[in-house]
């Protein structure tokens, strides 16, 4: 018997597959992802050398500025309170291949800081929007749509909270 869990995992499953698909330019099809970021276009080698990861706090390097990692980090957590007010969201473990619902703001901002902070990256699974977010480095995380596309509500969650949604296409 398939569970409801059993096809939300299935379409975790999928999304990475389209994340580490080798086919895909053997197919010829024009994959697009998109990346929450805390920043407005992607970086060049230079700006990205400039990046701040949580580890890096509190060395005294000219690249540390507390006030400015700490202002991105906030933005995350905004973004994923407002998408937690609108709809249910799971972590999808998929070394466990186990999917569960997260149940309050405080499990949430724990799950988002481990994986900001690079500790334990998470996969946040929007079931409504067919939607995985996998927590990632250097404060930007794939977001995996099933449809290639990004719902206008979803958009205006990720403007108001301040982060950014770039496109890549593949």
């Amino acid at each position: 018997m398939v569970t409801r869990l059993d096809n939300k995992k299935e379409k975790c499953r999928t999304a990475l597959s389209l994340l580490f698909s080798d086919s895909l330019a053997s197919e010829n099809q024009e994959l697009v992802l998109y990346h929450l970021s805390a920043y407005s276009k992607w970086l060049n080698e230079n700006e990205s050398d400039l990046i701040i990861s949580h580890s890096q706090l509190g060395k005294k390097t000219k690249n540390t500025d507390l006030k400015s990692y700490y202002a991105y980090e906030s933005n995350f957590f905004v973004f994923f309170h407002l998408v937690f007010n609108e709809y249910k969201v799971y972590e999808y473990d998929y070394e466990k291949d186990t999917i569960t619902l997260i149940k309050t703001t405080d499990q949430l901002y724990n799950l988002v800081l481990n994986s900001l902070r690079e500790k334990d990256f998470k996969n946040f699974f929007i079931d409504e929007l067919d939607i995985l977010i996998i927590g990632n480095y250097d404060l930007t995380f794939p977001l995996i749509s099933m449809n290639q596309q990004i719902d206008n509500r979803m958009i205006k969650l990720v403007n108001f909270s301040g982060l950014n949604l770039l496109m890549q296409k593949c």
